[in-house]
């Protein structure tokens, strides 16, 4: 049978599994996939689910995206501060890699440097490539769904502006967002945005553990 036979509701389950491993594999957001409602009664409908989740496909994501790289060998007073900072604007902090190829070691570090309380944190040392980063703290910004080359092999460093805005330094969240919204014509709404949330939201006092 060729490929072109199968029934699009099919060929929807297949993307439907080909991204979760994706997702699996480079740490997104697994809660971003249509859920489908737990009943007692009717069992899971994977074509139901499937349609579903190809018509959200089509649909492009124009929302603007924080990344905060980071290293857990930098200082905890500086991790701490980012890590305040990207709850209060909805930004992920990112690590390279493991502790000590543990995963273990690593929330226990984590849990030693943030507390009960963990920001929202990803293992993708894919983002370090694909952005060219090669000094943390590194602040991106996104908006809108990278090209497929950024995410194939090549790095996001080798496409044209305006894929991407980047401040790289030991600086505070709010002071890299306003050099971005004044240097970069095509993302400045979106730095501005992510702004915008983090002076709504209120600093927490908060102490080191």
């Amino acid at each position: 049978m060729l490929a072109s036979d199968f029934n699009p509701v099919w060929r929807g389950l297949g993307m439907l599994m080909a991204s979760l491993l994706s997702l699996c594999a480079n740490a997104q957001r697994i809660e971003a996939l249509p859920q489908a409602a737990p009943s007692a009664s009717a069992p899971l409908d994977l074509g139901a689910l499937a349609e579903r989740f190809a018509h959200s496909q089509s649909k492009p994501d124009t929302t603007p995206r924080l990344r905060i790289l980071i290293s857990l060998s930098m200082p905890q007073a500086t991790l701490l501060r980012l890590g305040e900072q990207a709850q209060r604007s909805g930004g992920v902090l990112v690590l390279r890699g493991l502790v000590e190829g543990s995963l273990t070691r690593t929330v226990a570090r984590l849990h030693e440097v943030f507390g009960a309380q963990l920001p929202a944190i990803q293992i993708d040392p894919q983002s370090f490539e694909r952005f060219g980063v090669h000094q943390v703290p590194s602040f991106i910004v996104t908006q809108g769904e990278l090209p497929k080359t950024c995410s194939d092999d090549k790095t996001c460093a080798q496409l044209p502006a305006p894929t991407f805005v980047k401040v790289t330094g030991d600086v505070s969240l709010d002071y890299a967002l306003t050099h971005m919204a004044s240097h970069s014509r095509a993302l400045a709404p979106a730095a501005r945005s992510i702004l915008s949330t983090l002076n709504r939201r209120p600093e927490a006092s908060r102490s080191a553990p």
